[in-house]
């Protein structure tokens, strides 16, 4: 997450930057770090696709994919305290589709909100959460109003502490329709709390969701895919079990613990061959 100046190791912990289509100027100034650097990490293959070169044999520098992690001791299956769904105003008895992050376009929550007002009908007891706040919330408000569905899509705000887990626990399938995600949080989040994910095939998103085994790819803008992925998996509780199994085991490798052992093994590496070159 930070660089560090030539007395100490120069190991670059970069967070999702490749958003396409880049900034040539900032991919230069990246390269050029990454140069002077001794070892990199980055959260996904993809991100590193994004920024390194297209022959990384020929990189000068070590790049290695490594999580940015989740605390699995916050983020895991169960029963949500009861009290969160009359604090948020949600249905206890109802299944719930849910997202979680910035509401602002990039995110393209417009397709979310189109694939829910389809299913909305046929699947007459469901209803979506959006936790989170951005620019792109009168709009979709207005949306969910003018389908009529404004009592069944669930605004939250920014929702944060011990609240956030609770809400993963409550909702029965996570939907992410961003094309731009180096990294999503919110998805292993949404993972390690047991739930079945709707997505879209962009980015790093591929390298978390399998469609058939935890949840369903969706090619990006893709309306119809959207909400025959999130009716498949409300309507068969078999499949939503085994997706969530595979969640599960999906999000294990993405513990924080195991991140931060293995950046304190890359700073012993790094130090440990710098003092071999010093004694030579």
């Amino acid at each position: 997450r930070s660089a560090y100046p030539d007395n100490l190791t120069r190991q670059l912990r970069l967070p999702g930057i490749a958003k396409k289509p880049i900034n040539k100027l900032m991919n230069e100034y990246f390269i050029s770090f990454l140069n002077r650097s001794e070892y990199a990490t980055m959260p996904t293959e993809q991100a590193i696709t994004d920024l390194i070169p297209q022959n990384r044999r020929r990189f000068k520098v070590k790049v290695e994919a490594l999580s940015n992690g989740i605390d699995l001791s916050c983020f895991s299956p169960g029963d949500p305290e009861p009290e969160i769904y009359e604090k948020y105003n949600l249905p206890r008895e109802y299944p719930l589709i849910l997202f979680v992050g910035r509401l602002d376009p990039e995110k393209s929550l417009d397709i979310l909100m189109k694939a829910f007002l389809r299913i909305a009908k046929e699947l007459s007891d469901a209803h979506l959460v959006m936790v989170g706040d951005g620019t792109a919330k009168p709009k979709l408000e207005q949306m969910a109003l003018k389908a009529g569905m404004a009592e069944r899509v669930h605004f939250t705000g920014r929702v944060i502490g011990e609240d956030l887990p609770q809400i993963y626990r409550a909702a029965h399938v996570f939907v992410i329709t961003s094309k731009t995600e180096t990294q999503s949080i919110v998805l292993l989040e949404a993972m390690a709390s047991g739930l079945p994910c709707v997505a879209v095939s962009a980015g790093a998103i591929p390298e978390l969701v399998r469609t058939g085994e935890n949840g369903f790819l969706c090619e990006p803008d893709d309306v119809e895919a959207v909400a025959e992925g999130i009716k498949t998996i409300l309507t068969k509780p078999e499949l939503r079990r085994k997706m969530k199994e595979s969640s599960l085991k999906k999000a294990q490798k993405h513990d924080m613990n195991f991140t931060l052992s293995r950046i304190e093994e890359i700073y012993r590496q790094v130090l440990e061959a710098r003092a071999g070159q010093t004694s030579e």
